[in-house]
C-alpha cells in the first residue's frame, strides 16, 4: 500500500529495490550475530534493533547507499576511523558500489551495544545509592 509505514524489517526491506534489499539483508544478519539477544523492530519508521529496551542502531536504504545510525561516541579511535563514511555528525552511508566494511560494522555495533551497557550500569549505580 503507497504510503504506508512498513511494520516489521521485513515489510521494509519488501519496499526497496533489489541491490539496497540485498545489502540491507546482509546487514540485518551481520547485526544479529553481533548482538543475538538484540530484538528487531522499526523505529522512525526504518528498520532498528532494541537491546535492553532501547534502540541501539538503525539502518536504511537509499538510491546510492545504505545508512546506519547513530555513531557510537565513545571511542574517539573509532570516530576518528568513521570518516570516511560520516555524514554529518550521526550517520555512516555505505555506498552501493562498495564492499561493506564488516570489521568496521561490528566495532560500531559493539560501541552502541557498549554505550547502552555503560548507561545501565550507571543507573542501576545511581539507583543503588539512592
Amino acid at each position: 500500500m503507497p504510503g504506508s509505514r512498513p511494520l516489521s524489517i521485513d515489510g521494509y526491506l519488501e519496499t526497496q529495490p533489489p541491490a539496497q534489499r540485498e545489502r540491507l539483508e546482509t546487514l540485518r544478519r551481520h547485526i544479529q550475530k553481533i548482538v543475538p539477544e538484540a530484538e528487531e523492530t522499526i523505529s522512525y519508521s526504518m528498520p532498528a534493533f532494541r537491546y535492553k529496551k532501547r534502540v541501539m542502531v538503525f539502518f536504511a536504504g537509499w538510491s546510492s547507499h545504505v545508512g546506519i545510525y547513530p555513531v557510537p561516541q565513545n571511542s574517539p579511535q573509532l570516530i576518528a576511523e568513521l570518516e570516511p563514511w560520516r555524514d554529518g555528525k550521526g550517520t555512516l552511508r555505505f555506498p552501493l558500489d562498495t564492499p561493506l566494511p564488516f570489521d568496521l560494522i561490528s566495532r560500531v555495533v559493539m560501541g552502541l551495544k557498549s554505550q547502552i551497557d555503560e548507561k545501565a550500569q550507571a543507573t542501576k549505580t545511581a539507583t543503588a545509592k539512592a
